[in-house]
């Protein structure tokens, strides 16, 4: 499943290491010189300390990496002599290239019965079409049980048709109409990935009319990316 092994769960802790109520998703790119974890503003622009879930281990829980402060864009406009600026709902952070997230099964008594290793995307983004079809995966709904293990629910999401742009998002149509944003809760920052696995897109939110799902277009935060990877100067 292409989707659930590029996806990766990031939360924030609290100070005694457990999951505060909040969490996205994310992927990481593997530039020439450096890993960099992308995932949306929104999600993690809050302050908190914001990790990545990347291995479990056996009567010792769950292992994070803590990604610290993460970097954020603004969008600026000189309109009539006077500059306007908006926030880019997208974040981003490099990543040592040793950090190997894994991709894994738990059975009721916290045993791992299947592991492999996440996917780590090229440095690269493929403009949308309509004549493909798109998809994502996600943790949702997620609580403690009494025995204070974390439960989840995948969210796996196919058949997306691209259709357009709506303020500076790609408008992606789901097969079928959804019921409430809280499907897909936690799902913010998951790749959108093309039928070949190739990483188009990042989502962002619901539509109004709960029909759409609408993605970040990378082609507008790319040259930060490639600045931040050490492959272009500014100067």
């Amino acid at each position: 499943m292409k989707e659930q092994i590029a996806s990766l769960h990031i939360a924030p802790l609290t100070q005694i290491n457990l999951p505060d109520g909040d969490h996205a998703s994310a992927c990481i790119l593997q530039f020439p010189r450096r890993r960099i974890l992308l995932t949306v503003a929104h999600a993690v622009a809050n302050g908190k300390n914001w990790t990545l879930a990347h291995r479990y281990v056996p009567g010792k829980g769950m292992q994070h990496y803590q990604l610290g402060g993460m970097n954020v864009l603004q969008h600026f406009e000189l309109r009539k002599r006077k500059i306007k600026s908006h926030p880019i709902d997208f974040a981003y952070v490099t990543v040592p290239d040793s950090l190997e997230p894994m991709d894994e099964v738990l059975d009721s008594q916290g045993n791992v019965i299947s592991s492999r290793a996440k996917k780590i995307l090229p440095a690269r983004f493929i403009e949308p079409s309509p004549e493909q079809t798109y998809g994502f995966f996600g943790l949702t709904r997620h609580r403690l049980d009494d025995e204070f293990h974390l439960l989840m629910t995948s969210k796996l999401e196919t058949g997306l048709k691209y259709v357009g742009e709506k303020d500076g998002l790609l408008r992606f149509k789901c097969r079928e109409r959804y019921h409430d944003y809280e499907e897909y809760h936690g799902c913010s920052g998951a790749p959108v990935l093309n039928e070949l696995g190739e990483l188009v897109s990042l989502v962002v939110e619901g539509s109004d009319d709960r029909r759409e799902i609408l993605g970040l277009n990378l082609k507008r935060c790319w040259p930060a990316l490639l600045v931040e990877a050490g492959e272009f100067s500014i100067c």
